[in-house]
């Protein structure tokens, strides 16, 4: 199989079980990050603002990781949202039931405000 160039085709290329977590997360970061393109970028999918990374997700075997990178900016009131010691925030997501919708909106809502 050749190398995904898309987020369509990178979500495509992830086990069965994976897809549906990627899908939601693709469909969530292009309603709360409108006008921010996602890209692949160092070979998963990547929301930029130009050269600027807002959020994206990369898939690992057991799980999909949702990337925030200014995690701070995002305002987590849940405390699901993980806080690297740069300030990358990430959750890791094994299936759809550990997607938490309204909290995704709400951390991209806050992200987009802080780039405002």
């Amino acid at each position: 199989m050749t190398k995904p160039t898309t987020v369509a085709e990178y979500v495509a290329s992830l086990p069965e079980a994976q897809q549906p977590v990627a899908q939601r997360l693709a469909a969530l970061l292009d309603a709360g990050l409108p006008g921010v393109p996602g890209v692949l970028w160092q070979g998963h999918p990547v929301w930029k603002d130009g050269p600027e990374p807002v959020a994206g997700f990369k898939a690992f075997p057991r799980w999909v990781s949702l990337l925030v990178w200014d995690g701070a900016a995002a305002g987590d009131t849940t405390g699901t949202l993980a806080l690297s010691p740069r300030g990358m925030g990430t959750v890791k997501l094994s299936s759809l039931d550990d997607l938490d919708e309204p909290a995704v909106t709400a951390w991209l809502a806050g992200v987009a405000a802080s780039r405002a």
